[in-house]
């Protein structure tokens, strides 16, 4: 299949099918025909071919129309459909209303509007197949960034608790574990009876247990409740929360219970103590992991200063490198391990490329001035290795909240190969402005978004009568004769690159309008998206134009006339032979002069249908040999009654090829009429014609008695015979004879010949 679109062409007319699809083959596509609604609809379902643009002729003959083809296409699958028709009237275009096309296309329009519709129409379509897709990956990922979004919330959220939660911790220096397992060894300590209480702290998977063993009838059965008095005999319990999470539990037994089996034994204040020691040990654990947390970020942001495109350092409020990353290490020359404590002048050296003077190192302004610093333009900066580049920085302080400095951090990249595009950007522009300036072509520069003419040339000037002053103050749309929407709409497909050429008709000083042809496109030009445009005068050439089209319109009237004349004049020669023929007492004169008017009915039908046509150049033998044979067929007695079989390849040669072609089918038909049948309700007769490679085959065959032994096409005596031999050898042709059942004659010609 085409890589430019596999399309649909639904025409029931062969002809025009067969023309349109040579032109949609010849320009890139691939085209599959149906020549009715019902028949198009199935090659969509059959699925085989992955249609990318349905082209529908409204008028489809008897069943369903163009409209409802496009109707049920544009429901059921993601095609495009343009609507293709000889057609202008209302009632025609109406029907597509109700469609969702991609444009009505005048059969009559020519072959390149027909190419740069199909091309509009699959750009069109596929980009409406891309916003679809877009639109939906862009609902796929606000639903991902909604849940990105709020998990970030819900670690930020646990961020602040666990910073909150650090402030309270205490000794800092002790691991974790330790921690953990002296606080349960002293929590008793602070009980009304340290001797008779056990404590116990479940952290995860880890158990710690008091100096006084816990016993094993210490049941907490209410370790699921936030704290409980009555899960066991004599145990109180309390969750231990890192911020809102539950990590583990605190327990305490007090040994005594079984003098009060119906309470804990311990008091409201120790109990708030445990809850208080609960709370010390969660935010202990809080701020442990988020110490880790911090670990774990400050490894994110050392990734991130190492992985960005530009080039950054850090010092302290000494000047002194701290930080350094691979770029910046690339771009001075230094290893940040050799940078690490050097001062900023021995490792960033930076001079002014116009002077060659050395240039203030901007962190040394930073630290006295304490504001941030960019560099000039004419910075370089000349890394280990002796290699300059140009570079463009900022250098900014690193304060505490309380304004306390920390310390510079440099951010600069290497801009060498940019401004090496800026001065070749410029010399490009001084370029464009002497070829605009010496061009005698009238050239303008338009802004796309007002019209306004932002540069004329002096050929401008020239040729609308105003100054260049003049011109600056206007917009496009007072020298356009057309409304200033339809100017802006004009300008929006230059600017998009829809069209490049165009014709209208511009006023000038004086009053006077002429035609005028642009060439327009978008142009940048001193940092801003112009447009361009070259004018060309075309008002004599339209004028001349007119001219040819009157006289192309009297020779086409003049035609017509003649035409009409010789039909008139061959059809009264024709009448005038049958006359004689009916008048004459010899039947074999008679029999002549009705061959001879068939001769000339073979004449009068190929001019008919040259003239029907409308192109002198080519004649269609599936239009031109059918009605010729049927005419033949019908001028005999009873020849209604005969059937008659035809099948024609579609191929168009020249009328003096045709000519001769006709006379001798006019020849096999009226021998096959006059000798073969006894009776012609029994006859049947069968003409086909055929391109078998380099030859065109034409055969005419009948089931009546056969050609006698005694007949020979080379000997033959009779006039019809020998001018189909003659005719024949003209075409450089053969004539070959089938005695078999019936009676059939293969004549070949040579494509070249024909």
């Amino acid at each position: 299949m085409s890589e430019k679109g596999v399309l649909l062409l639904v025409e029931d007319d062969a002809v025009v099918a067969v023309a349109i699809s040579k032109q949609l083959n010849d320009a890139g596509y691939t085209v599959l025909h149906a020549d009715s609604g019902m028949r198009a609809l199935k090659l969509i379902e059959n699925g085989e071919y992955g249609f990318d643009l349905a082209l529908l002729d409204i008028d489809l003959g008897t069943g369903i129309d163009g409209a409802e083809v496009g109707r049920r296409i544009t429901a059921d699958h993601e095609i495009a459909v343009v609507f293709l028709s000889a057609y202008d009237e209302p009632e025609y275009v109406g029907r597509t209303e109700q469609v969702e096309s991609y444009g009505y296309i005048l059969k009559d329009s020519g072959k390149w509007v027909l190419l740069r519709s199909v091309e509009t129409a699959l750009r069109l379509s596929r980009e409406k197949r891309q916003l679809k897709a877009l639109n939906a990956e862009l609902r796929r990922r606000e639903g991902h960034y909604h849940r990105l979004s709020n998990q970030l919330i819900e670690r930020v959220r646990e961020l602040n608790c666990l910073y909150s939660v650090s402030r309270l911790c205490g000794d800092e220096s002790l691991p974790l574990e330790t921690a953990l397992q002296r606080v349960v060894e002293t929590l008793p300590t602070g009980m009304q009876h340290p001797d008779r209480t056990a404590a116990q702290l479940i952290y995860g998977s880890r158990r710690f247990v008091s100096t006084t063993p816990w016993p094993d009838e210490c049941a907490a059965e209410g370790a699921d409740k936030e704290d409980s008095a009555s899960g066991g005999e004599g145990v109180f319990s309390c969750e231990i929360l890192a911020g809102e999470e539950r990590v583990g539990r605190l327990e305490l037994c007090n040994l005594n219970a079984e003098s009060n089996p119906q309470e804990d034994g311990f008091l409201s204040e120790e109990r708030d103590l445990v809850r208080s020691v609960a709370g010390q040990l969660g935010r202990l654990i809080h701020a442990r992991n988020a110490e880790a947390e911090i670990r774990k970020r400050e490894r994110y942001v050392t990734t991130a200063l190492d992985s960005i495109g530009d080039a950054v350092i850090t010092t302290d409020i000494d000047g002194r490198v701290t930080r350094m990353n691979p770029v910046a290490a690339r771009l001075t020359g230094w290893d940040q391990a050799e940078a690490y404590g050097r001062h900023i002048r021995g490792v960033l050296k930076l001079v002014d490329t116009q002077t060659r003077e050395p240039v203030p190192n901007p962190v040394e302004r930073v630290l006295t001035e304490g504001i941030v610093v960019g560099l000039a333009n004419d910075t370089g900066l000349i890394s280990r290795d002796g290699t300059e580049r140009q570079i463009a920085d900022s250098a900014a302080p690193i304060k505490l909240e309380d304004g306390e400095a920390l310390g510079v951090v440099m951010v600069f990249r290497d801009v060498t190969e940019e401004y090496r595009q800026r001065r070749a950007l410029a010399e490009r522009e001084a370029q464009f402005r002497s070829l605009f300036e010496n061009n005698h072509a009238v050239m303008l520069l338009i802004d796309p978004a007002d019209g306004a003419i932002v540069e004329a040339n002096p050929a401008a000037c020239n040729y609308y009568g105003w100054s260049r002053n003049e011109l600056l103050q206007m917009r496009i749309s007072e020298i356009n004769t057309l409304t200033p929407e339809e100017v802006k709409a004009e300008m929006e497909r230059a600017r998009t690159k829809l069209r490049s050429y165009f014709e209208f008709r511009h006023r000038r000083a004086d009053g006077s309008v002429r035609d005028v042809q642009v060439y327009s496109g978008p142009v940048a030009y001193q940092e801003r998206e112009l447009l361009y445009s070259l004018i060309f005068d075309i008002t004599e050439q339209k004028e001349a134009q007119k001219r040819v089209v009157d006289l192309l319109e009297e020779k086409a009237l003049l035609l017509r006339e003649l035409q009409h004349r010789v039909k008139n004049n061959i059809s009264a020669v024709i009448g005038l032979l049958a006359l004689q023929a009916e008048s004459t007492a010899n039947a074999e004169a008679a029999a002549s002069l009705h061959d001879a008017g068939r001769r000339l009915q073979s004449m009068t039908l190929l001019y008919d249908t040259l003239y029907q046509a409308g192109d002198v150049h080519e004649v269609s033998l599936t239009e031109y040999l059918p009605r010729l044979a049927h005419e033949i067929v019908n001028a005999f007695p009873h020849g209604e009654d005969l059937e008659l079989a035809i099948d024609i390849d579609e191929v168009a040669l020249k009328p003096d090829t045709v000519s001769p072609l006709g006379i001798i089918l006019n020849e096999l038909v009226t021998n096959a009429m006059k000798y073969a049948y006894t009776d012609v309700s029994n006859g049947r007769l069968e003409i086909t014609g055929r391109l078998r490679g380099d030859c065109l085959e034409l055969s005419v065959a009948d089931n009546g008695a056969g050609f006698p032994d005694s007949m020979q096409i080379d000997t033959a005596a009779g006039f019809g015979l020998q001018l189909l031999k003659q005719l024949t050898d003209q075409l450089k042709g053969t004539v070959t004879i089938d005695r078999g059942n019936g009676g059939k004659v293969v004549l070949r010609f040579p494509r070249s010949e024909l």
